[in-house]
């Protein structure tokens, strides 16, 4: 195995930060160079083996060479280097480059822009062209499609305080910082911690601090208004890097995260939880409702992909080079857990305020084309409706069926013989995916949400048709078909 470069140096001068991000700035290093030198659409397409292989010319200028550097990972020259970069020597201060055997220069990390910020990692390629080989304590680039989901999903609305939990490489409380009153970046080793303390200071971050232990605990006594965390959540059959193994069902780590969440957030806090988590006799959310015990907390789990689990054990044995033996020993242990499938997805759970009223327990399988705007408005739905009061507002409400609700009409062969009609089934795909089967008042109840008129007209006409339905049950309706995802409120 090559020798693991050492992290980017973070002690260096202030000034040293300041003029990087000149150097970035200066040369065009900017997402729209990269994907245009790559050939591709978006970050996340980085392919860590295409990227290496694939020959995008001889560096021009100097954002070329940067992303020759430290995102196609490919070593250079030091001619070339220094007629492109006369700052070379800066890299050097700072450990982000280094010389090879053969006299080339090769970047120690990968670095690019995520956002308005950059991040340095771990290279996901090696710097003399040798096949890769991850280490234990690795720290996970954060340009591919997993990141880009994780923080997709996290709130930017301003805040107090807010901890994002197995950091990494800080990505995440870097750029909460921009609406935080102050973030914590907190992992176990000590690798992280470096490459953290190292992104804050190129990025020239001052409300971020970083801080290394294991979980909640060098954060002790202080509470967050958010806490977010993208946990090691693979299973494993065999233990792999520390930034992605969870542990044969995937929970080791994600489970404590949950437990120990309630005393570190505030009245009204929310942990927001990116992680698989395994649906077994119980759903998801009624599993992370045992874990909380008798904590005050709603809790929503909303899921973007499920697994199963001869499909995952199939694939995670290939990739791991593993065996039929360990295939078959996979399916057994999820057998004795009572594993049914995966679920990936955003899990929500939120400290209640003072004033308590009923906790709510959701789980609701998304579309493909997911929103986290829709998870959002889903959790403040169910909590509006335990609130005082919201059956008066409701009544006010305009409902509007969503535009991917179907209806479908069934029908049988009778026992005399003819066509007749069995049952009504209405579905939708966003933003949920969900099916009921209804009768035909209720088909004839949905024709009336147009977002035109208000639960009360609507309950109006539905009397005049002369359908028979009560107000507490048409009440109950309502609110079932908005919590599914059938209908929106304006």
């Amino acid at each position: 195995m090559a020798q693991i470069p050492p992290p980017p140096k973070i002690d260096s001068d202030l000034a040293d930060y300041a003029m990087l991000r000149d150097l970035f700035a200066s040369s065009g290093f900017t997402l729209e160079a990269i994907c245009g030198r790559l050939n591709i659409g978006k970050l996340s397409d980085v392919d860590p083996l295409r990227v290496r292989h694939r020959d995008c010319g001889v560096p021009a200028t100097a954002g070329d060479a940067l992303i020759h550097l430290f995102v196609e990972g490919k070593p250079i020259e030091p001619a070339v280097l220094d007629g492109l970069i006369p700052e070379r020597d800066l890299l050097e201060r700072l450990k982000l480059v280094e010389p090879l055997a053969d006299g080339q220069v090769a970047a120690t990390v990968a670095l690019y822009p995520i956002e308005y910020i950059f991040i340095a990692s771990d290279r996901y390629n090696s710097a003399d062209g040798l096949p890769f080989e991850g280490f234990d304590e690795l720290v996970y680039p954060c340009l591919f499609e997993t990141t880009a989901r994780f923080l997709r999903m996290l709130p930017r609305t301003p805040c107090g305080p807010v901890l994002d939990l197995c950091s990494g490489t800080g990505v995440a409380a870097l750029l909460l910082a921009k609406t935080s009153e102050h973030t914590y970046a907190a992992d176990l080793t000590d690798r992280c911690t470096k490459f953290a303390s190292f992104n804050q200071r190129m990025n020239g971050i001052v409300n971020s601090s970083v801080v290394m232990g294991d979980l909640y605990q060098p954060v002790a006594g202080l509470t967050f208004d958010r806490i977010v965390v993208h946990p090691p959540y693979q299973p494993v059959f065999r233990h792999q890097q520390i930034f992605n193994s969870g542990g044969i069902d995937g929970e080791q780590i994600t489970r404590r995260c949950i437990e120990e969440a309630y005393v570190h957030l505030r009245p009204g806090g929310r942990l927001y939880c990116v992680a698989q988590i395994t649906a077994r006799e119980k759903p998801v959310d009624q599993r992370v409702r045992e874990w909380l015990g008798d904590q005050e907390c709603d809790i929503g789990f909303y899921i973007t992909k499920r697994h199963e689990i001869e499909l995952f054990a199939a694939r995670a044995t290939l990739t791991t080079k593993g065996s039929e033996l360990d295939y078959r020993e996979w399916l057994r242990a999820f057998a004795r857990m009572g594993v049914r499938s995966l679920d990936y997805g955003l899990l929500i759970v939120e400290r209640h305020a003072e004033g308590g009223r009923e906790p709510f327990s959701i789980s609701r399988k998304t579309a493909e084309a997911w929103d986290p705007a829709d998870f959002e408005a889903s959790f403040a739905f169910e909590a509006a409706r335990r609130s005082p009061g919201f059956e008066a507002r409701l009544w006010t409400l305009r409902p509007r069926v969503t535009p991917s609700a179907k209806l479908e009409v069934e029908h049988g062969i009778g026992a005399e013989g003819g066509w007749q009609l069995q049952h009504y089934r209405i579905s939708e795909s966003g933003p949920f995916e969900a099916k009921i089967l209804a009768s035909q008042g209720l088909a004839h109840l949905l024709g009336l949400f147009d977002g035109m008129r208000s639960v009360e007209q609507c309950y109006g006409e539905l009397e005049q048709s002369g359908a028979s339905l009560a107000r507490r049950a048409y009440v109950d309706t309502v609110v079932a078909m908005v919590s599914e995802g059938f209908l929106r409120l304006q």
